[in-house]
Parts: C-alpha cells; sequence; structure tokens
C-alpha cells in the first residue's frame, strides 16, 4: 500500500512540475509563433468571466497536472510496451 502512495504522491508532483513548465513557456512560443491558444487561458475562461482568469488557469492546468500525473505513474508499470516508449505513447493519448 506505501509504495502504491508513493508512487501516486510522486507522480502527482512530476505532473504539477511538467504543468507548471508548460504554463510558463506558453507565452513565449505564443509570442514566437503568433498563434493565440493558451491551455491556462482555456481553463481559466471556463470557469471565470472577469479578470482573474489567469489565476483560475493556472491553478486547474497545475491541478490536471497533478491528475494526470498521479493516473500515469500508477498505470505506466503495467503498459505492455517498453520503458523508453512508455512517455511518448502516454503523449498520444
Amino acid at each position: 500500500m506505501r509504495s502504491t502512495a508513493t508512487r501516486t504522491l510522486r507522480g502527482a508532483l512530476a505532473g504539477v512540475a511538467a504543468a507548471a513548465v508548460w504554463a510558463v513557456q506558453q507565452p513565449p512560443d505564443r509570442r514566437v509563433f503568433g498563434f493565440p491558444y493558451d491551455d491556462t487561458e482555456l481553463l481559466g475562461r471556463l470557469v471565470v468571466r472577469s479578470g482573474g482568469w489567469q489565476a483560475a488557469g493556472v491553478g486547474l492546468h497545475l491541478a490536471n497536472g497533478a491528475v494526470f500525473g498521479a493516473a500515469y505513474a500508477n498505470v505506466a508499470p503495467s503498459l505492455p510496451v517498453p520503458p523508453a516508449l512508455r512517455g511518448p505513447l502516454a503523449g498520444l493519448a
């Protein structure tokens, strides 16, 4: 039981870290590529109609990262592919 909880927590923390990096890198990408899409804006505007959507969007983005990271950490060991392919295949899901 303890190893499952540890795996879940570590996966959630990794997911939050990945989501944070993604949230920080999106504004420069938007400027460089001239593409208006932003995950945090999309999520924030779903729940807040006023100017406070940024904080809500980042919070939801980090929460999504935690959930998906925790789920992946628990599912990945049972995937019938070599460990080196697990991450890239998860991106396709």
